[in-house]
């Protein structure tokens, strides 16, 4: 795979533009300056609101449709993953490892046959591609291997090749110029777990954090637009009098004023574990009618 560090290099310079444009548009973006003392009248005196407040931890919640949408999407995501990497990937890396400890143990010299050449372009770089037979005690077998330009230039259909083969298994092969795939690289399949990853980590935490988290006053400091919508940032003070900053991604129609007050959530234990509320993702549970 000899394009993979062009990709590697890609994937990293396309990070860094990305966190470039994003420090870029913070920077002129103006940030709201709040007092300390201001955001000690708001833990001594806000006043939240009343279906939130009026229901101490831990409160009863539910996921709203969107959310059992994206959690469906991102089991489902992973479920895919898992069965290829179970059921494809690792029995080809075993396979390949069987492979070259046989060659590399037993394999002898034969001669194949070309039967087909061909190319795949990426941006950057081609592939070159031969499949082959070649007879083992009268029984043919055929296989495919990518090779370098070098070789490729000299292989044509119904042109002969060198390879090794492994007698006890002989339907393992190897040509004399093979590129060999690092068996690493077949674990790159498990980069799309990530996303889905990170989306089951974003709502479970706003979950955790509108059943157990400790409601409070803030101050709109800061809003930026962001691939979606509007980046908020906001400050409180915890009950323990430090002061916190926290970010939430919210829809620019939905997004507060700078220096607008709203409502926080913050994880008692962990106070830098915040969101605004109402929450994208969860709600309250309609609570149960009073008896008479």
């Amino acid at each position: 795979m000899p394009n993979l560090p062009y990709l590697i290099f890609g994937a990293l310079l396309i990070a860094a533009v990305v966190f470039l444009i994003v420090k870029v548009t913070g920077l002129y973006t103006d940030e709201f300056p709040v007092e300390k003392v201001r955001l000690v009248e708001l833990l001594n005196n806000w006043h939240g609101p009343s279906e939130l407040v009026s229901f101490p931890p831990p409160r009863s919640v539910q996921f709203t449709g969107q959310a059992k949408g994206m959690l469906a999407f991102a089991a489902s995501g992973m479920v895919g993953i898992i069965v290829v990497t179970l059921f494809v990937v690792m029995p080809q890396m075993e396979r390949q490892k069987q492979r070259d400890t046989l060659i590399r143990q037993e394999g002898l010299l034969s001669q194949g046959t070309v039967t087909h050449t061909w190319i795949t372009r990426n941006k950057s770089s081609r592939d070159y591609h031969v499949s082959y037979t070649y007879q083992v005690n009268g029984i043919v077998h055929s296989s495919e291997a990518q090779v370098n330009s070098n070789v490729y230039s000299h292989l044509a259909p119904h042109s002969s090749l060198t390879l090794r083969y492994a007698p006890s298994h002989p339907e393992f092969s190897k040509l004399d110029g093979e590129i060999e795939r690092p068996t690493w690289v077949l674990y790159l399949v498990l980069l799309p777990i990530v996303p889905f990853a990170v989306i089951s980590y974003v709502v479970w935490s706003q979950k955790k954090l509108l059943e157990r988290g400790q409601a409070v006053g803030a101050v709109v400091t800061r809003v930026a637009p962001t691939k979606g919508g509007k980046s908020v940032s906001y400050k409180f003070l915890d009950f323990a009098g430090n002061t916190i900053t926290g970010s939430s991604t919210m829809k620019s129609s939905d997004a507060p004023a700078i220096g607008a007050i709203v409502t926080a959530l913050y994880d008692p234990d962990k106070s830098r574990a915040s969101m605004l509320f109402p929450c994208s993702f969860v709600r309250l549970r309609n609570p149960s009618p009073s008896s008479p």
